[in-house]
């Protein structure tokens, strides 16, 4: 009958004792300590005045001491001597004929063709490249530079999609099932950028 009655101002009694003493347990940060500094007086500046006549033209003060004469010149380095690059000129290629030098390039473009060939991410280049006749005209040219733009492009969107999709599963408090899904969703990203997408 007792507790029937009494029941909540016990109650609230009980938690009032608790949370005071939960107030006075907390920790708490030392006060500052008081600090009495003793004033210090400045020390008297001494008054070295340079002596009167011929001496005081060319003297000069160190530290509070007179010196005759004027200060020891520093010899300045003379100025470096800017000297131009040297670049190494390939003499092999500088003694080709122009007809050689299109062959050349031509060989280089003609293995160029065969990396794309097999890769889908340069399927537009291939086709532009291996379509067109060597040296390109300036449209083709610039045909070429947008495709490879696309393709950079993409190469960066890719690399920032799956920076992102890394990033989400270095997190240590990952459930394995989003580990899961993640992992499905970067390998699906990397297949659709193998596949040119």
């Amino acid at each position: 009958m007792f507790l029937r009655k009494y029941w909540i101002p016990i109650s609230v009694f009980i938690v009032a004792i608790v949370g005071v003493g939960l107030y006075y347990l907390q920790t708490r940060p030392p006060k500052d300590p008081i600090v009495i500094v003793k004033p210090v007086e400045p020390l008297p500046k001494s008054e070295v005045k340079a002596p009167v006549g011929d001496t005081s033209q060319g003297g000069h003060f160190h530290d509070g001491t007179w010196h005759e004469g004027p200060h020891a010149k520093v010899e300045q380095p003379p100025p470096a001597q800017v000297t131009e690059p040297t670049v190494e000129i390939n003499h092999e290629w500088a003694s080709l004929t122009d007809e050689e030098r299109l062959q050349r390039d031509k060989e280089w473009n003609q293995q160029v063709i065969a990396e794309y060939a097999n890769d889908p991410r340069y399927a537009e280049l291939h086709t532009l490249m291996s379509e067109n006749e060597y040296p390109y005209t300036p449209q083709v040219q610039a045909a070429i530079r947008e495709a490879y733009k696309r393709v950079r492009e993409r190469s960066h969107a890719y690399d920032k999609a799956a920076a992102e999709i890394r990033a989400k599963m270095n997190n240590p408090n990952i459930s394995p099932r989003e580990l899961g899904r993640l992992a499905r969703e970067q390998h699906e990203l990397y297949e659709r950028y193998k596949g040119g997408q």
